[in-house]
């Protein structure tokens, strides 16, 4: 998150805020900006996307996937 976040920032990508270190995981404090909605429960109250609305996520998906791999970060999820 430090090299993704590392300027210039991203607007499709959630700031870190703070982090903890504890022996057995790692705790993040991301941004959560308004209006903020996961993908599944935007789905779940408005359907499906019609063709507009969907190639405007994937827009915003590719764009940030493109800056985390031009930082040498691999999204898993």
């Amino acid at each position: 998150m430090t090299l993704v976040n590392s300027a210039p920032a991203c607007p499709n990508v959630l700031q870190l805020l703070e982090w903890f270190d504890s022996p057995a995981h790692y705790s993040m404090i991301l941004e959560r900006p308004v209006p903020c909605q996961d993908l599944q429960s935007f789905c779940d109250e408005n359907g499906c996307l019609d063709e507009s609305l969907a190639k405007k996520v994937l827009l915003q998906l590719i764009t940030a996937l493109k800056h985390c791999e031009s930082r040498g970060v691999l999204h898993w999820d």
